[in-house]
């Protein structure tokens, strides 16, 4: 019977996570295995026969860095980082090597081998700096708390570090699955912004156990200051909604009114008034959550509704935002904060400011957010010199944001002129809507890829990705291989691939990648993503043979394996879902309103029937919600991407 011992560092409590997991971990791999936990106040060298786990001398520390090093072998040796979350990253990274893989979030995306373990087999070496400094994903979706907590706890066993907390609370991700009003199949049990404070609580302290990157806020800059908490607000006589926020509106037209809902409703940024409280609450945010690593700034998340006042109306967007944080910065300087800033090249502020730089741009970092991109290409495979390719026009309260990438790099060029000395870093949103376009994920995974391991030719020192927290349907390659991007830009994706299959379905990996290739050209995403005219002749032919593909693969591979594990069974519910899919496409083709109608309902029918199946890894609310307003653009070609829902 083997014995390992575990000398843990000190008492930090993610030191003291990691080494739990660890041992948690190495248990379930070999349930005879003995494991002798110890503490000790520092290193010693002249201890040997037990695996050390901790900060050492070995690596200089950096709370923002991550680096880690490990030797072990015959069980024992040294497991250290840069900080004490590298160090549970390092736990993660040594059980990879063992074999443990983690596919996707939730117990289910274990894949942990059972075998016996004798000393000589617990070994690794392993020496690496992940390529990115920020690997995050945000919050997003339509999501319960514990959705959000499967994903915070899967996060470092990939090698992601940072999670991006959007709001004061999730409030607008969580009510909508706790109020069920997508599914009526379900009892709904509604919760309240109140609630939300207490579930993000706990989701916090998730995060602060695995000394996590925090990115908070985003959005509500112009809704908090002003005693407003929520912002699903669409209501514009509800009582939430003060006096004073409802005086500062944008003028739209000569009036002052709320556009769309309260998150979507510009303020009269020239008042000095309103950037006087956006100021003040800012610093007591700050003050009053240490926990915060960087707090991420937008204005309201809607576009075309500027101010038109004679005090706004000639003046870009981007410059009355750059007035704003340079008041913000100064505040905070002030106040002795120095916390880092991200603000966003984002709908208006798409389009640089003219005549305002940043005061203190290493306070910055600069955010590449482009919400209708193509994903036809990945970033790196632009075309000519972003650098001297003309910005598009700017029409104030009639924009158009980039689609095609070398637009969207023109203007990020554009913008580091203008506004020079920041951090840079990406923000996509592939994984929020345009996966469902993308019927085999593998076209979609590729570009992703391709994005975060070229990351180093625009100087971008992270990538985060807007993603629904439920989208493992068909499977979770693109996050998988996002995160294994990010960890090692050198990582060739068909090596990904072939590990993240071969993981998930055994013996057929070659075989289930292939069909998800066959279903992601006869479906086309190019076509479904951007509507390509030249493609609608072929739909019915194009569906017909998907139907007989679909079949086929389901009899002879999906049925016979389904019991086999998770990825096999979830995948069994995919059948139904691309076969009704493949309905509505042709429903829509023949133009029918009442055919059209059917199909949809019939899809909506069968995933509410499923979704208690499903929920784990499949965002029914998010699909319907993309596909109502997706699809009809598609036939009646006035589709455009991203944002424009």
């Amino acid at each position: 019977m083997t014995t390992i011992t575990l000398a843990k560092i000190g008492t930090h409590q993610t030191v003291s996570f990691a080494v739990d997991e660890l041992a948690r971990y190495l248990k379930m791999m070999d349930k005879h295995l003995l494991i002798d936990q110890r503490t000790y106040d520092e290193y010693d060298a002249d201890v040997s026969g037990v695996i050390w786990i901790g900060l050492t001398p070995d690596i200089e520390y950096s709370k923002l860095d991550d680096k880690i090093l490990v030797n072990i072998t015959d069980g024992a040796g040294i497991l250290t980082g840069s900080n004490e979350r590298s160090i549970l990253l390092g736990v993660y990274r040594f059980l990879y090597t063992l074999g443990c893989r983690w596919i996707f979030p939730g117990i289910d995306g274990e894949i942990i081998p059972k075998k016996k373990l004798d000393k000589c087999d617990i070994v690794a070496h392993i020496d690496h700096t992940p390529s990115a400094r920020y690997r995050t994903v945000s919050i997003e979706g339509n999501i319960s708390y514990e959705h959000s907590y499967d994903m915070v706890n899967w996060l470092p066993k990939v090698g992601f570090n940072t999670y991006y907390m959007q709001f004061k609370t999730p409030y607008t991700f969580w009510k909508t699955w706790y109020n069920h009003t997508e599914n009526p199949e379900y009892t709904p049990s509604p919760i309240t912004n109140d609630d939300a404070y207490r579930y993000k609580a706990r989701i916090d302290e998730e995060l602060t156990k695995r000394s996590f990157g925090y990115i908070a806020l985003g959005h509500g800059y112009s809704v908090y200051p002003f005693g407003v908490d929520d912002l699903t607000i669409r209501d514009p006589e509800s009582p939430l909604l003060t006096d004073e926020i409802k005086s500062h509106y944008a003028l739209l037209k000569g009036e002052r009114k709320m556009n769309r809902a309260i998150n979507a409703t510009q303020l009269c940024y020239s008042r000095p008034e309103v950037r006087r409280k956006m100021v003040e609450w800012v610093v007591q945010y700050c003050k009053d959550h240490p926990e915060i690593t960087v707090l991420s700034m937008a204005p309201a998340d809607g576009c075309n509704n500027w101010c038109e006042c004679d005090d706004c109306k000639d003046t870009m967007p981007a410059d009355q935002l750059m007035e704003i944080l340079n008041e913000i910065d100064a505040a905070l300087t002030a106040a002795g904060l120095d916390i880092k800033m991200r603000f966003s090249i984002y709908n208006e502020a798409t389009w640089p400011p003219v005549k305002n730089k940043l005061n203190n741009p290493s306070r910055f970092m600069m955010s590449l957010c482009p919400s209708s991109r193509a994903y036809d290409r990945a970033l790196c495979e632009f075309e000519g010199d972003p650098k001297t390719r003309p910005i598009l026009p700017f029409v104030r309260n009639n924009i158009t944001t980039p689609r095609k990438i070398e637009d969207v790099l023109a203007h990020f060029e554009a913008w580091k002129r203008a506004v020079p000395g920041t951090e840079y870093f990406f923000t996509d949103y592939v994984l929020m809507w345009e996966h469902h376009f993308d019927l085999g994920y593998n076209h979609t995974a590729r570009v992703l890829h391709k994005d975060v391991t070229n990351l180093d030719t625009f100087g971008f020192s992270g990538f985060m990705n807007y993603l629904s927290q439920r989208f493992g349907l068909p499977t979770n390659l693109p996050l998988y291989a996002m995160a294994a991007g990010l960890w090692d830009k050198n990582s060739k994706f068909e090596d990904i691939q072939k590990e993240y299959y071969t993981a998930a379905f055994g013996e057929y990996a070659d075989t289930v990648c292939e069909y998800m290739d066959k279903l992601e050209a006869i479906f086309d995403s190019e076509f479904l993503r951007y509507g390509h005219p030249e493609k609608m002749d072929t739909v019915f032919e194009r569906m017909e043979e998907a139907h007989k593909i679909i079949d086929e693969f389901d009899e002879k591979y999906i049925t016979p394996n389904k019991d086999n594990n998770a990825s096999w069974y979830y995948l069994s519910y995919y059948v139904e879902y691309v076969h009704l899919y493949a309905e509505l496409l042709c429903a829509y083709k023949r133009g029918g309103e009442d055919d059209k109608a059917e199909a949809m309902q019939n899809l909506k029918s069968y995933l509410y029937s499923v979704e208690s199946d499903i929920h784990r890894v499949f965002d029914v609310a998010n699909c319907l919600f993309v596909l109502r307003t997706r699809i009809p653009r598609v036939f009646d070609k006035t589709l455009r991407v991203g944002m424009d829902f």
